[in-house]
């Protein structure tokens, strides 16, 4: 790390930190005055009404760095940063889509159609912003990828993120575990050089210093000025984790998948296991349920403090999975050792809720009632 990249570090940080408490403190504040808080229901984690507004101080800091990173690379100009500053065109103009709408959703409990449509049209202009991805690869083998494929897949990729980080924030601080892990995940793969790389840590700092605020107003100030990250935050979190992990895949992934499907793959085997899973049980999967397994593990009598430990141990082993490929390359034989771990830690988590619940093969856990006018898209605080 260079002198520069510690003077942006000590100084984006704390300043996404203050800024995000700046914001909620001023909006937990006029969600109580005004009565706009998320009351306890059946599909819920919690037992006080509470408001939903921390994706909110989040998303400003990120967005704020975000617009003053792009001007920086707007100014300074050069084709090598000419990728990265599309990526935050993109995060500006669909986070901001996906922050609005969500936040709206927060207060008015819209319709799953306008939801629907929202995602839809942020996750639209965050691929049409990046476009295509020219190539992929897995383990260091690469198929070509004309744009005609790479957009559509680059849009379902930003729409399954915004929809999976909605679907895993029904538990205090789980969001923000996983959203700190990633960054790590980051952290440790700008280890090798890459084009706009201050701008990249000013980024990344400022969002670790928001995402710590919202996690101390989560899960550890008193219920009065506590609050859940809401739509607003969830949703935009997908979609910015998304939106920095291409830039990620281009210049330190190396174009290849394994390393960051190795940082993700927690919140995805979650959220595709219960798909599955309730599919099998020939449930509606598109209606609100309270099955995921970490709710599971909440419902067996595990504390939100205890799921929590768990799934920082997990993200922990993840991030040191993505690490050794990312480092070592995807081709080498500490990648395949690494890509062949990807599965272990939740496939133990797994064993162990099946375990607690006393889920047996062929048998599923009781199905939770959930409201018939909720769905896929809904929110899980």
């Amino acid at each position: 790390m260079s002198f520069a990249d510690f003077i942006i570090i000590a100084l984006a940080g704390p300043l996404g930190f203050y800024a995000c408490d700046w914001i909620l403190e001023r909006m937990i504040g006029r969600a109580h005055a005004t009565g706009a808080l998320d009351h306890p229901t059946d599909r819920g984690s919690h037992s006080t009404p509470t408001p939903r507004v921390g994706g909110l101080g989040v998303a400003g800091v990120v967005l704020a760095a975000a617009l003053l990173g792009w001007l920086a690379l707007w100014l300074a100009g050069g084709a090598m940063t000419d990728f990265f500053q599309a990526v935050l065109g993109g995060l500006i103009l669909g986070g901001a889509v996906a922050v609005g709408l969500g936040y709206w959703d927060d207060v008015r409990n819209l319709p799953v159609g306008p939801k629907l449509m929202g995602q839809i049209v942020a996750a639209a202009l965050g691929a049409a912003a990046v476009g295509g991805l020219g190539k992929v690869g897995v383990l260091g083998l690469y198929i070509p990828l004309p744009n005609l494929i790479g957009v559509p897949i680059v849009f379902a990729g930003l729409f399954w993120m915004m929809n999976v980080c909605n679907f895993m924030d029904g538990s205090d601080g789980m969001l923000s575990v996983f959203t700190v892990a990633i960054l790590t995940g980051f952290a440790i793969a700008m280890g090798r050089w890459m084009p706009g790389r201050e701008v990249l840590i000013l980024i990344l700092a400022a969002y670790a210093g928001a995402i710590l605020a919202f996690h101390r107003r989560n899960v550890w100030l008193a219920q009065e000025r506590k609050t859940f990250m809401g739509d607003c935050g969830s949703q935009f979190s997908g979609l910015a984790l998304g939106m920095l992990a291409l830039v990620f895949f281009r210049e330190s992934f190396r174009m290849d998948l394994t390393a960051p499907f190795a940082l993700f793959f927690p919140f995805l085997f979650d959220t595709g296991y219960t798909i599955v899973r309730r599919y099998m049980k020939g449930a509606n999967v598109f209606q609100a349920h309270h099955e995921h397994l970490y709710q599971r593990h909440l419902d067996a009598g595990a504390s939100h403090r205890t799921v929590r430990w768990f799934w920082c141990v997990i993200m922990a082993i993840h991030v040191a999975i993505a690490g050794v490929i990312t480092l070592q390359g995807p081709d080498s034989l500490a990648g395949w050792v690494a890509a062949l771990a990807t599965p272990l830690p939740m496939g133990l988590y797994w064993r162990y809720v099946r375990r607690l619940t006393g889920e047996k093969k062929g048998a599923g856990a009781n199905e939770a009632v959930a409201d018939p006018g909720m769905s896929l898209v809904d929110d899980l605080d």
